[in-house]
């Protein structure tokens, strides 16, 4: 999920692949690079709360650990 007024993201991971806060994300679309994210200390289960730091961000975008 993206909020795009307040350019945050909802990432879901795996339960034990959650990122540490301040890591940084990649947000692909159709393969392509289209964004970056910060992860924050907000989670919650196997959902992370992500800044969008550069780019764009969409529904059913693919997020990646860099």
């Amino acid at each position: 999920m993206f909020n795009a007024q307040a350019q945050f993201a909802v990432v879901n991971f795996p339960f034990g692949a959650m990122p540490k806060a301040d890591h940084h994300l990649a947000v692909y679309r159709k393969g392509l690079k289209v964004g970056d994210l910060r992860a924050t200390s907000q989670q919650k289960d196997n959902n992370v709360i992500a800044d969008l730091m550069t780019g764009s961000a969409q529904k059913d975008d693919e997020v990646r650990e860099e």
